[in-house]
């Protein structure tokens, strides 16, 4: 059995929070550390990654009860099976369980009065000299909050329960920790949760409201590899490539193989419209370059074929679209949009 759980909250800032991004290049008179960023909107976020391994030190924490024995524990890929399980390892390679998408902000507006982030000024006393070290902290503001978006790959139904008891233990010792620099406290605010089992659930949902136009959104760096170079545009072959692959990976008993009908869709997709930022996505030692923003997608199709498509796309914020998917990039969201009205 394969499938896959969304699980969606909001996650709300108590205090000032700290994320540092890039200070590569500060202008004079700029604020020292400032907070990561959307590209595209400019508005803080919280990255997938920072969460992850915030979530995954706390459970590493609670398991040693003792900071000095996890420390002696050396690397974290020598955390417990049921940590290791959900979170992966590098030594030796092992996929984790939960994907985790940067969270963006939600509630901008409520907090265009005061802005969405502040600045801290801190300043550190040499004992010996007495020198004053001034600095300047970029934080978020306190109330802001971030629409978290985890998927859990179901496996092995035995394990589930356990998996997921393990992920929501997590989140208890966040809210009673802190995420980012200089100590942040949070609270997180379920959404629920969606699972697909498998694919039919999906074709079968697509019957009920099939949309010809869909506003895709990519949340986080997407990009494909076409003849071993990166593409970072999105093309209608590459899209519609990309989601079949991720579909029968995910769905092995649902395979979406018939080269006519997948034909038939290619011909009758085409990108109308879209805003699209190019930026790069950092693994290891590497940047992968890609692309953020919005596209729209408009499919003529006959209804089975329009259905099928889709179904696609439902999958779409599950199994991500592009490459490198299960490292954070191509996260997306789908929005369908109503059909365009005809003058008379």
């Amino acid at each position: 059995m394969y499938g896959k759980i969304l699980i969606r909250c909001d996650l709300e800032v108590r205090t000032g929070m700290h994320i540092g991004g890039s200070s590569a290049f500060s202008a004079i008179g700029a604020v020292d550390s400032p907070v990561v960023r959307d590209p595209y909107t400019g508005y803080p976020i919280v990255p997938g990654s920072s969460l992850k391994g915030k979530l995954r030190t706390l459970l590493a924490r609670s398991t040693y009860q003792d900071i000095e024995a996890m420390a002696k524990a050396g690397s974290c890929d020598k955390d417990p099976e049921q940590i290791l399980r959900l979170f992966g390892s590098s030594e030796p390679v092992r996929r984790s369980r939960l994907q985790f998408a940067d969270a963006f902000l939600s509630n901008a507006k409520e907090l265009s009065n005061v802005g969405v982030t502040e600045v801290k000024s801190e300043n550190t006393i040499n004992r010996l000299t007495s020198k004053a070290n001034p600095r300047q902290i970029e934080r978020i503001v306190a109330g802001a909050r971030f629409g978290i978006n985890i998927v859990y790959n179901l496996s092995d139904p035995k394990e589930m329960e356990e998996d997921l008891s393990l992920l929501s233990k997590a989140m208890k010792l966040l809210q009673l920790d802190y995420l980012g620099g200089h100590g942040a406290p949070l609270q997180m605010e379920p959404l629920g949760s969606h699972s697909v089992e498998n694919g039919l659930q999906l074709l079968l949902a697509a019957r009920e409201e099939p949309a010809s136009r869909t506003r895709l959104w990519f949340r986080t760096p997407c990009a494909f590899k076409q003849a071993g170079r990166y593409a970072i545009y999105p093309q209608e072959f590459l899209l519609l490539q990309s989601l079949v692959l991720h579909w029968n990976t995910a769905f092995p008993d649902c395979q979406l193989s018939d080269p006519d009908a997948l034909d038939a869709i290619l011909r009758g997709l085409r990108i109308l419209d879209y805003n699209l930022h190019t930026v790069s996505y950092p693994i290891k030692n590497t940047r992968i370059p890609g692309f953020v923003g919005s596209a729209v997608v408009e499919a003529r199709l006959a209804l089975p074929l329009l259905e099928l498509w889709n179904a696609l796309l439902s999958f779409a914020p599950y199994g991500g679209i592009g490459i490198k998917t299960t490292l954070g990039m191509g996260g997306v969201s789908v929005e369908p949009l109503a059909p365009p009205q005809r003058s008379l």
